[in-house]
């Protein structure tokens, strides 16, 4: 999987970094990441543009701590771009072996397992 992402980047280096990454998800994760270094779990945020009302939009992922952990090392990341590629493959690796533990602890023979985690990762 990883070789894969590596082929993807070499064609574009910001392959990974587009669409609601670049316009949503890292701003709300590095806005969380800077609210739990102030010392507070924004679960209402009056300054937003539209909604400030984290908890009822659900988009935040206020209560996950993967998306808390990414939150607070966006906030020191020094290029974003880097950053969120580096997350982003890591995720689909960690989804590539969940896919094929699980596949695996299922019975399924031995060529199945290593083709399911791609067919998973390219699926969107």
């Amino acid at each position: 999987m990883l070789a894969a992402v590596l082929l993807l980047l070499v064609q574009d280096p910001r392959y990974l970094f587009h669409g609601d990454t670049q316009s949503a998800y890292l701003g709300w994760e590095y806005r969380l990441g800077e609210q739990l270094r102030a010392g507070h779990w924004p679960l209402i945020d009056l300054h937003a543009w539209a909604s400030g009302n984290a908890v009822a939009e659900g988009q935040w992922g206020l209560f996950s701590p993967l998306v808390a952990g990414i939150g607070l090392l966006a906030t020191t990341a020094h290029n974003v771009l880097v950053f969120a590629t580096a997350v982003k493959a890591a995720l689909a690796c960690v989804g590539v072996l969940g896919t094929f533990a699980l596949s695996r602890s299922y019975g399924s023979s031995a060529p199945w397992p290593s083709w399911r985690p791609s067919r998973r990762c390219s699926a969107g």
